[in-house]
């Protein structure tokens, strides 16, 4: 789906990705799903950071996790 982020995530020391995506809820529990294609990423441990933000109160959720990439 995002195939072409994966230069992106080059050499170390890289700036960070950002992709956003608007979705506004249909109720009170929405679900969503995103893939991010990881295929041409070089190996190494990298961080994906969740930001979900409610306009309407203000209110922001920030959540991180590590991952590392191995090779096949």
């Amino acid at each position: 789906m995002f195939a072409s982020i994966g230069r992106l995530f080059s050499a170390a020391g890289a700036r960070p990705v950002l992709l956003e995506f608007d979705a506004p809820a249909s109720g009170p529990v929405t679900r969503e799903q995103r893939g991010i294609e990881l295929r041409d990423v070089s190996k190494g441990t990298y961080r994906l950071t969740v930001v979900i933000s409610d306009p309407a109160s203000g209110t922001t959720v920030t959540r991180t996790q590590r991952f590392q990439v191995v090779e096949r």
